[in-house]
């Protein structure tokens, strides 16, 4: 082999990159542009039997329950029932549909790979008599709560979390405070504590969540108490649902098998992996190579371990020896390739583009000025065009407070680490 092997570069059932079909989705979602993008780039994980559950999560938890609250109950019962199709298309639909912040997000950016760091200094003189009520590991968190201080409360929750308190108890800290100290209009600032403990509801709602990255939680519930719901959410979104004959194309493209096979890629490669991708890392990178036409000829050692693929693989005895893939007889590769010879090396370069084409590197500025700045958000229903945009004006005390005198993202280091988004 030619090339360093990188073990967690897999393809999906078009072959595309996993990692920049799940950017691909994200960016797609958040353009408002085009749903049909959105579901291809969905389903494209789905059909390759990858569970993109948690991937939904972190999406809503990233950009849309900071003002859509109601979707969770939504998301919720619709991922109960994963295997039918439907509900992985309604959930895609509805987040489409509703209003995006890019506040958690970039807190996120800057404490886990910005460094972001702050070192509580407790003021001179006696506290407020209303942080008596809280255990002082839990202050500094609550004040920068209480000061609007957004930074600093994805700090000191972090690192609650990184030092191993129990995710619970900064859950039920959190409540407390906006149950008693902070005063809007959330249902969760009113009764609920029944002697000094946290209600039955409440309780469960934090042990019913399905998302496994508890400090995103936690700031995402955060980030929400903090907004004026009744000012901030859309609640028509939720009634929108995906069009009949989008549901018909999503089916149509896993089920319809194309003939010759070997032109499948030819009419099922439809979009091109999102060029806005291009302000994260990506596991091409890792090869150190300009021009990625080589996977090509690899492409059954890339999509090996791509559930879908390893299923079809091991369905004619195939099995991976010394970065190879080798069959049992001469029959079983035969009837493997004659079922799913995609050929990709032989395809156009328009068609190989699609997956592999160049991506620039974007910086951080010019993805947030793209995706959240200077917009006007309109409810998009069932018969609007694919092109109306949406308010990504955040609350303005909110970005005056994390933009450039926080220095979140507006300072860009020519450094690669620094200039590209984690995900």
């Amino acid at each position: 082999m030619k090339h360093k092997y990188i073990e967690n570069y897999n393809l999906t059932r078009f072959l595309y990159a996993r990692d920049e079909v799940e950017l691909s989705l994200v960016v797609s979602l958040l353009e408002k542009k085009n749903i049909k993008e959105c579901y291809y780039w969905a389903f494209e994980l789905y059909y390759s039997n990858y569970d993109i559950s948690q991937l939904i999560w972190k999406i809503f938890y990233d950009f849309y329950f900071h003002y859509n609250s109601t979707l969770e109950k939504t998301i919720y019962k619709n991922l109960e029932n994963y295997n039918n199709y439907y509900n992985i298309a309604n959930i895609i639909r509805k987040l489409f549909s509703s209003r995006i912040s890019s506040t958690v997000f970039k807190l996120r950016q800057a404490v886990l790979y910005e460094n972001y760091s702050n070192f509580f200094k407790r003021k001179p003189g006696r506290p407020p008599n209303w942080l008596n009520k809280y255990d002082k590991i839990y202050i500094p968190l609550i004040i920068s709560i209480n000061k609007s201080n957004y930074l600093n409360i994805a700090f000191y929750l972090y690192d609650l979390v990184n030092k191993s308190h129990d995710t619970y108890l900064i859950f039920v800290e959190i409540i407390k405070y906006f149950t008693f100290d902070h005063k809007h209009d959330h249902d969760y600032c009113i009764n609920n504590f029944k002697n000094n403990k946290l209600k039955k509801k409440i309780t469960k709602y934090w042990k019913q969540r399905k998302y496994n990255d508890d400090k995103h939680y936690l700031l995402s519930i955060i980030l929400q108490l903090m907004t004026n719901e009744n000012h901030f959410n859309v609640n028509g979104n939720v009634k929108i649902s995906p069009s009949t004959k989008d549901l018909i194309w999503i089916r149509n493209l896993d089920s319809e098998i194309i003939e010759p096979i070997y032109k499948t890629l030819d009419f099922k490669r439809i979009y091109k992996i999102n060029n806005l991708i291009g302000s994260f890392k990506l596991i091409r990178n890792e090869f150190n190579k300009e021009n990625l036409n080589f996977i090509n000829n690899y492409w059954e050692l890339y999509s090996f371990n791509t559930p879908i693929w390893n299923k079809r693989f091991i369905n004619y005895n195939a099995k991976l020896d010394n970065y190879k893939i080798k069959f049992d007889s001469d029959d079983n590769l035969e009837n493997f390739y004659s079922k799913y010879g995609y050929e990709p090396d032989e395809k156009t370069k328009e068609i190989q583009y699609k997956s592999i084409g160049h991506i620039s590197k974007i910086s951080k500025k010019i993805w947030y000025e793209t995706l959240f700045r200077k917009k006007k958000f309109e409810n998009i229903n069932e018969n609007e065009n694919i092109n109306e945009n949406e308010n990504i004006n955040i609350n303005e005390n909110i970005n005056e407070n994390i933009n450039e005198n926080e220095n979140i993202n507006e300072n860009i280091n020519e450094n690669e680490n620094q200039t590209l988004f984690t995900y």
